[in-house]
């Protein structure tokens, strides 16, 4: 049950960030690509790498807490680009 709730607090956490990141305005940007969500992505999946790889071998972390991490705060922040 435990699990749950590192989840769903990543998961609030991580939505804010995407929500936040998404709405800065670049200046004087018209292109056909969405910079925001390019940049969002990337970003997600080198720092959800960089944690777990450094989880497993440095930090020692909870296995609930590297699910919550991993599943909630990067899950959300990379792949609700519907909400955008």
């Amino acid at each position: 049950m435990k699990k749950y709730l590192y989840i769903g607090i990543g998961g609030s956490i991580g939505a804010i960030l995407r929500f936040a990141v998404r709405n800065v305005k670049l200046a004087d940007y018209k292109g056909n690509i969405p910079l925001n969500t390019l940049f969002i992505n990337i970003s997600g999946c080198f720092l959800l790498a960089f944690l777990l790889a450094s989880a497993f071998s440095f930090l020692q972390l909870d296995a609930d807490i590297r699910l919550g991490l991993s599943a909630g705060l990067f899950g959300a922040y990379t792949t609700f680009s519907s909400l955008c």
